[in-house]
């Protein structure tokens, strides 16, 4: 499964107004992530979302403040690349797992 293949369609809403150029960003990066399936050598659906988020904001997931600004995600406005951890904890993070979740049970039985 392709990584990116989650981030659609966008939420319909977002915390902040950096959130959502950062959902696109990530989308953009992990056009070519594939989760492997190797038992080997498995990836993390969360393992993967973290570190795009840590590559594109500077920020670790774990400790990032509540509240931080992106440079690259200012696109103007006073509160313009503001990123609100609450939303991508409670909000987006799990939005992504559903997604995967159903996806997953599709291929299962497809």
């Amino acid at each position: 499964m392709v990584l990116s293949d989650l981030f659609t369609p966008f939420p319909e809403k977002f915390g902040l107004r950096g959130d959502p150029y950062l959902w696109g960003m990530m989308a953009a990066r992990l056009n070519y992530s594939w989760l492997n399936e190797d038992e080997d050598e498995p990836l993390s659906l969360e393992g993967e979302i973290k570190r795009a988020f840590r590559e594109l904001t500077g920020q670790n997931w774990d400790d990032a403040p509540d509240e931080f600004q992106v440079e690259a995600l200012n696109h103007g406005g006073m509160s313009g690349g503001w990123i609100s951890m609450d939303w991508w904890r409670r909000t987006g993070l799990p939005l992504l797992r559903d997604r995967f979740d159903a996806a997953d049970v599709h291929l299962r039985n497809a």
